[in-house]
């Protein structure tokens, strides 16, 4: 997901560093506060991945919200189920 965003982004430009430009947040490396510092060094339009609930973000009417989760089939298989949200 983030490599298709950082394409839409960047009009489909190849080798990017996508972990870099787009970190998760709830991964403990690096610190919280070297993390924060290099998202607020970025001079391109911003997208990160977090693994937490949705009741859990902070809303912002300004930012575009992209939730991918998954539907645990009966007999145990996980099927993918995407759905966008966009103000």
């Amino acid at each position: 997901m983030q490599q298709i965003v950082s394409q839409l982004i960047f009009n489909g430009a190849e080798d990017l560093p996508v972990a870099e430009m787009s970190p998760w947040l709830n991964l403990r490396v690096p610190p919280k506060e070297v993390k924060l510092a290099a998202i607020e060094a970025q001079t391109h339009r911003r997208f990160i991945k977090t693994h937490l609930p949705v009741d859990a973000l902070v809303s912002s009417p300004r930012a575009k919200y992209i939730y991918v989760g998954g539907n645990l089939h009966p007999q145990g298989h996980q099927r993918p189920l995407a759905r966008c949200a966009y103000s």
